[in-house]
């Protein structure tokens, strides 16, 4: 997605445009170790696949961190360790529900991606930067693919996914719809991303 992010308009960033790329990587990151962590608890593929690609999702934000020459978070390089206290927070509240048990692993899989999808969404409604806008709805996109993942493995244990962030109209519409293939080139193509 870095060579994407190079072809797209850049243009100015303001305030909360930077705040919003700083706490996004910060939560990808979260994402990422979470499942990593999960993985090395339960060792269910789904965790160690997803936390692949939730790195390359850090990756995308990194590429427009750098782009725009903010500074990286210095705990990136620190698994579990976050320069934001509610991302920390955050991190911990989510490993201790995930060593539960699997089901509770799987449930806060699907509970991450429902809070990531909010928040790109969100990110989206400000920011009219497009390479910032086309690498969210890219993140988003995967989110969705992630959230259908998490539920499906759910319901093979009879669990029902309850919504955290979104709605639950939101979230069964998304685990209803079709997995989601390609990569967003412009910022506004994605079918579902600006609901």
């Amino acid at each position: 997605m870095a060579k994407l992010v190079a072809q797209l308009p850049q243009a100015p960033l303001d305030a909360v445009e930077t705040a919003d790329l700083i706490h996004m990587i910060e939560e990808e990151k979260v994402a990422r170790d979470v499942y990593s962590t999960l993985f090395e608890e339960w060792g269910h593929w789904i965790f160690d696949h997803i936390a692949l690609s939730e790195q390359q999702h850090v990756d995308a934000v990194t590429a427009l961190l750098e782009r725009y020459d903010i500074p990286l978070p210095v705990s990136m390089a620190l698994p579990g360790v976050y320069d934001s206290v509610e991302m920390q927070e955050l991190y911990a509240a989510l490993v201790e529900q995930g060593r539960v048990s699997l089901i509770d692993a799987l449930y806060v899989g699907a509970t991450i991606e429902d809070m990531d999808i909010l928040d790109l969404r969100e990110c989206i409604e400000l920011t009219d930067n497009p390479d910032i806008e086309t690498v969210y709805e890219n993140l988003m996109r995967g989110s969705r693919n992630h959230l259908r993942s998490f539920v499906d493995q759910l319901t093979l244990y009879d669990i029902v996914y309850t919504a955290q962030y979104l709605t639950q109209e939101e979230v069964d519409a998304i685990v209803a719809s079709e997995h989601e293939t390609g990569l967003i080139t412009t910022p506004g193509n994605n079918g579902q991303g600006n609901n």
